[in-house]
């Protein structure tokens, strides 16, 4: 897939041959998972740990899911039509080992292993290709995810490759991997839409002002995306008339 240089600075690397510009994309799913944004018909009838509110205990929220709209059904589709690589990341936690501690001393026991609370949300789950398990903030941490994402493009240096990440929550495990992955080389994109937060002021400082000052290119909206890959701007919405249609 073309991936349209304009949304890089273009980095001269003699090293390199000279001008390095992107050639691949993959997406990452990070967190994308009930725990965090399922839908009610998503929570089994015999669920246990709910909250006042009937989701677990760190969903972001019924009004953060409203405001990301329909954003997730029509772009896990997408990446896939379009050729993609899609991999996910899944918390999962052994809340008995003693490296989880440290989270468990900040949030609530969440997304213990083996729960409904670990699966992909009906969203994105069938549109991927490989998923990950990890159980801290860092989806690298004793994960093959670098070693995955050097098989997938694999000929190519990691600032040739776009990282185009997803999921929840914007300014913890989104953030932590976008991070490590621009300090890895990677060219990162974190598309607004796509990222949630338990708090919008969260949500906003992260893509506003954190995320750019660490050169992850954050997009605003969805025909910035689309055409970031190389795609028609009116892809989404091609999208929806065709998933409303099915």
């Amino acid at each position: 897939m073309p991936i349209d240089p304009a949304y890089f600075p273009p980095l001269n690397i003699p090293s390199m041959g000279g001008v390095v510009t992107p050639k691949k994309a993959i997406v990452v799913w990070v967190d994308a998972t009930k725990a965090f944004a399922c839908k009610k018909a998503e929570i089994p009838a015999d669920a246990k740990n709910l909250r006042p509110d009937g989701y677990p205990p760190l969903h972001i929220g019924e009004r953060n899911l409203e405001l990301m709209g329909d954003h997730l059904e029509t772009w896990a589709p997408i990446f896939k039509e379009a050729g993609l690589d899609v991999l996910a990341t899944v918390d999962t936690h052994n809340w008995n080992d003693a490296l989880q501690q440290a989270e468990r001393m900040i949030y609530p026991e969440h997304a213990t292993e083996g729960t409904y609370e670990c699966e992909l949300i009906g969203a994105i789950s069938r549109y991927v290709d490989f998923t990950i398990a990890k159980s801290t903030y860092d989806s690298f941490f004793e994960t093959d995810l670098q070693q995955q994402l050097e098989g997938l493009h694999e000929g190519l240096h990691p600032i040739e490759t776009v990282l185009v990440i997803g999921g929840f929550v914007t300014h913890i495990v989104v953030a932590s991997i976008a991070f490590r992955a621009a300090a890895m080389g990677y060219r990162v994109v974190v598309p607004s839409f796509l990222v949630g937060d338990f708090q919008r002021i969260h949500h906003q400082t992260f893509v506003n002002n954190v995320f750019p000052s660490w050169g992850v290119v954050v997009l605003k909206n969805e025909a910035e995306l689309a055409e970031s890959l190389g795609l028609p701007k009116d892809t989404a919405d091609q999208m929806r008339k065709r998933l409303r249609a099915a």
